[in-house]
């Protein structure tokens, strides 16, 4: 089973074209199959999330560093944007993949923040062994 999942904005009605091409050559690819579309608007990433990703940035700098590195903090979150925020490129005219590029943040949703942050964490603490509390840790020690 296939799945795809893709964000876009919509401008006069319509997706934007590298958006439209993925979605064109995926139905093509499921061609007499039968298919399921869902359509949700997605909220930017809020306030208290970007609040708590420059906290868990912080930790995971912090914890590298005692490990003997020297990162700085846009160093630390360059380092995971690139792990975790890699979008494919494509032509607009053709849709053919291009390439690769890294997403800002201030791109993600409420929910493809709280998965770019999911991620970092578990990939911190298996790696590294460095624990990022979650968001209602870190209320329960601020108190």
């Amino acid at each position: 089973m296939k799945n795809l999942i893709e964000y876009s904005y919509i401008t006069d009605g319509r997706l934007n074209r590298r958006v439209s091409s993925v979605i064109k050559s995926f139905i093509s690819d499921c061609e007499g199959k039968y298919i399921k579309v869902e359509l949700s608007q997605g909220k930017k990433r809020s306030i208290e999330q970007n609040a708590y990703l420059h906290l868990a940035l912080t930790i995971l700098k912090d914890g590298l560093n005692e490990l003997g590195n020297k990162f700085t903090l846009n160093e630390v979150k360059d380092l995971v944007k690139f792990k975790f925020l890699k979008a494919d490129v494509y032509n607009e005219l053709t849709g053919e993949l291009i390439g690769e590029r890294i997403k800002s943040t201030t791109e993600l949703t409420t929910v493809e923040m709280m998965v770019f942050i999911d991620s970092f964490r578990e990939w911190s603490m298996h790696t590294f062994n460095i624990y990022i509390p979650s968001p209602n840790e870190q209320i329960n020690l601020i108190k």
